[in-house]
C-alpha cells in the first residue's frame, strides 16, 4: 500500500503538477507517532525496514539476521505475518 500511495503522489507531482507530500506527512507523522507508542526502537526499525527498505527481488531471499541473547538466527521476514513474529521476539 505504501508503495501506491508513493506511486499516486509522484503521478500526481509529475501529471498534474500538484505536490501532496505536506499534505501526507502530517498522516504519515501520526502513524508513526502511534507506532512509536507501542513499539520499541528496535521493533520499530524492524518495521520500517520491512516497509520501506526491503524489496522482495530475485537478490533478497525474503529472511533477515537478527541477534538475540548473543545469538545470531536467520528468520523468515516475508510478509506481515513474519514481522509480527520477528518483533514479539524482541521485549517491550
Amino acid at each position: 500500500m505504501l508503495k501506491k500511495i508513493e506511486d499516486r503522489r509522484d503521478f500526481m507531482q509529475d501529471e498534474i503538477g500538484i505536490d501532496m507530500t505536506a499534505y501526507e506527512d502530517q498522516f504519515f507523522n501520526v502513524i508513526e507517532n502511534l507506532m512509536k507508542m507501542h513499539f520499541t526502537k528496535e521493533q520499530l526499525a524492524l518495521i520500517q525496514m520491512y516497509l520501506y527498505q526491503l524489496v522482495p527481488d530475485k537478490e533478497w531471499d525474503g529472511t533477515i539476521t537478527i541477534e538475540q541473547n548473543k545469538k545470531e538466527e536467520t528468520v523468515s521476514f516475508k510478509n506481515p505475518n513474519d514481522v509480527w513474529d520477528v518483533i514479539n521476539k524482541f521485549d517491550k
